[in-house]
């Protein structure tokens, strides 16, 4: 393993990656939440 001068800082990627990665999850579960709860009130409802 050889290093190449890199074009930006691996760190401030990492970081980067791990908050896009952070607000995904967090998507990914309020919209599972709220298809499940959409799921409970209409099964109510009828």
């Amino acid at each position: 393993m050889h290093s190449d001068p890199l074009p930006f800082n691996p760190r401030e990627e990492e970081r980067k990656n791990k908050r896009l990665t952070f607000i995904l999850g967090t998507i990914l579960t309020i919209g599972v939440i709220a298809f499940i709860a959409c799921q409970v009130a209409i099964r109510d409802w009828q």
